[in-house]
């Protein structure tokens, strides 16, 4: 139980975490497709702030966590079988960790590009 209660506390703490990164984030979208017309300029002054790029990593990242968490559980509660189970967890694992790390790989090699 004591596992089942940690993870509760991390999702609910993730979800907590994401509410003022997704209030920025929308105000990042409301300004790059609503108020200005040159996209590319947009993009590349978020690029070129250390700030926002930060923002995008950890909105990425909380993002991932609380989505493999919330899988994880879904995929406990519904795959009786341990090997379809280990198996299901194992792949969702894999996939946050490589979308993870290729954001990150992105966002910095276009950091460090522009």
């Amino acid at each position: 139980m004591k596992n089942a209660t940690s993870i509760y506390i991390r999702q609910r703490v993730t979800g907590l975490l994401l509410i003022p990164l997704a209030i920025w984030f929308s105000f990042i979208v409301r300004h790059l497709f609503l108020i200005t017309s040159d996209h590319s300029d947009v993009i590349r002054d978020i690029l070129d702030s250390p700030s926002q790029l930060t923002a995008f990593v950890l909105f990425a990242s909380f993002g991932l966590y609380h989505g493999y968490l919330g899988l994880s559980n879904i995929i406990d509660d519904y795959v009786h079988c341990k090997v379809g189970n280990k198996v299901m967890r194992t792949m969702l694992f894999l996939f946050s960790v490589i979308t993870l790390v290729a954001f990150i790989t992105l966002m910095l090699r276009a950091h460090i590009s522009s």
